[in-house]
């Protein structure tokens, strides 16, 4: 039986022109691998929907129930929408790889551990200390001052009653936290703390089963991703973060592309970055 992964996609309200070049491909590539053993879903906002339809994507199932500009929240949006499903894995829409995710048991999985990110414990601390309704305290390493995390490039929940736990965990951080217009605002550092912090500690405290794919491990094989093909056909891709940017990755995607989607797509692509900006912004 096919697994069922679903793209979380929300197009924030202004984008550069490079937001496509860069991460259009990947979640072409993306689309391509994953729906080679794996059922496909979109959950999205309105525009993406356009832009996927522009791009002939093929999905099982597109669904529009995004907000658009929610950033890291759609993935608790579409949570939310399949709350009473099982198996069911939401996944950034720059994942590449064809791994059978049907063959996995587990209660939880997600990517890999964070060890710090760019984002440790002091700095925490210090955003506790302006923003301090916060529902949990958090596991951490007290001896190198490290908070740890869960990477949630994907993560997917067979235990209903601990996604339920999960969601009202999200909820409740949400709810405590509406009046700091400020912090809302800043979903990157929001919702990596309470989606990713979270989830490792919930996964502590309630000594749940997880499967854990190691991308550390990945980039220690292949530190320089000088072949991100044999990374694909080891495991996964996820070039989250800075690695996106980088010359040789944007290169090596725009080659899978080709190879396995044919040229089409990358025109398709262009089209779209010119025809969606006005001086290199985005007009949706």
């Amino acid at each position: 039986m096919r697994n069922t992964l679903v793209h979380c996609l929300s197009l924030p309200s202004v984008i550069e022109k490079d937001f496509f070049l860069i991460n259009l491909p990947l979640m072409c590539s993306s689309n391509l691998s994953l729906s080679k053993h794996n059922n496909l879903i979109l959950f999205c906002d309105e525009p993406s929907s356009r832009i996927v339809k522009e791009l002939g994507l093929k999905y099982d199932e597109v669904i529009v129930g995004a907000e658009s500009n929610r950033s890291v929240f759609t993935c608790l949006d579409a949570m939310k929408h399949f709350k009473d499903e099982k198996g069911m894995i939401y996944t950034d829409i720059d994942i590449v790889s064809t791994k059978d995710f049907s063959q996995l048991t587990y209660d939880v999985i997600t990517q890999g551990v964070e060890y710090n990110n760019g984002w440790n414990l002091r700095n925490y601390n210090a955003f506790r200390k302006r923003y301090v309704e916060f529902i949990e305290d958090y596991y951490y390493n007290v001896i190198d001052n490290n908070l740890f995390a869960y990477n949630c490039g994907f993560v997917g929940f067979n235990d209903l009653e601990f996604k339920k736990l999960y969601i009202e965990n999200w909820e409740k951080h949400i709810e405590a936290n509406l009046k700091y217009n400020e912090w809302l605002q800043y979903d990157i550092i929001f919702g990596t703390h309470i989606e990713q912090v979270q989830l490792y500690s919930l996964v502590k405290g309630y000594d749940k089963k997880l499967d854990v794919f190691e991308v550390q491990k990945i980039k220690n094989e292949n530190p320089s991703f000088s072949d991100i093909f044999e990374i694909i056909r080891h495991d996964y891709f996820h070039p989250h973060g800075r690695y996106k940017y980088d010359d040789r990755i944007k290169r090596d995607i725009l080659k899978y592309l080709s190879l396995f989607g044919g040229a089409g797509y990358i025109k398709k692509i262009n089209q779209i970055a010119n025809d969606y900006s006005v001086n290199g912004i985005m007009k949706l």
